[in-house]
């Protein structure tokens, strides 16, 4: 975001806006609308990057933070050299019909501008996950409890075109099943005596190290009842 303000456009497209009367400001005001302007920018991009934990700019550009979904190889090697990328995708010809595809919609006189929909839910336009009728039939199933509702709110999940990666994925039935006993087994039951071994051995050095925190859990190294002021570890 950064990195696309483009301050010398910005900065005729102020002036020619001043000049025509689109922006009415004082004499001493208008002195200062550049300065104005790069102050505006700078607080909203700081303010960005603070929340973000970002120390400096140089510091956050060509980090390689993000991972690409969707590209094909020879678009990361060339323009995203060095990025995370598991997962092909559209290549060069895709995406320049796409952009046909728009050129040819924005320049039609027959048609209207259209607002897409694509961060925002527009009715029929890019399709969204959490659509009204997800969210409604939700909502629905929520507050009656009936299974009738449920499953009109299942429908719409489950019929949805792919819009993310688990949506390409299907689930592999295996030629015997396990029974649910051994599922059981090797799940949740099966972990817990390790659970609540890792949660006395941490309470315990915590205890050690004096920590002062209201916790009574975890073993007392006095021997006591376990009612003590070390902290509480959650694990």
């Amino acid at each position: 975001g950064a990195t696309a303000v483009y301050p010398y456009m910005a900065y005729q497209s102020l002036y020619d806006m001043m000049r025509k009367g689109k922006v009415r400001l004082g004499q001493e005001e208008r002195t200062e609308l550049g300065r104005s302007y790069r102050k505006a920018i700078r607080k909203g991009l700081l303010k960005v990057i603070s929340k973000m934990g970002i120390s400096t700019i140089a510091s956050y550009r060509s980090s390689g933070l993000f991972e690409i979904v969707g590209l094909a190889d020879e678009i990361v090697h060339l323009c995203f050299h060095g990025t995370t990328s598991r997962i092909a995708g559209a290549n060069f010809e895709d995406l320049q019909e796409d952009q046909l595809k728009l050129s040819d919609r924005a320049w039609n006189n027959l048609k209207a501008v259209e607002h897409g929909g694509l961060l925002k839910y527009v009715h029929g336009g890019e399709y969204h996950m959490y659509n009204p009728d997800v969210v409604m039939s939700l909502q629905q199933a929520s507050r009656t409890g009936e299974a009738e509702d449920w499953k009109k709110y299942t429908d719409f999940v489950h019929a949805r075109p792919p819009s993310a990666l688990r949506d390409l994925l299907v689930l592999k039935k295996a030629e015997t099943p396990t029974p649910l006993e051994e599922v059981a087994e090797g799940g949740r039951l099966r972990h817990l005596p390790a659970v609540r071994q890792a949660r006395e051995r941490a309470a315990g050095f915590r205890v050690a190290r004096s920590a002062r925190a209201g916790a009574g859990e975890g073993p007392d190294p006095a021997g006591g009842s376990g009612k003590h002021r070390g902290g509480v570890v959650a694990l």
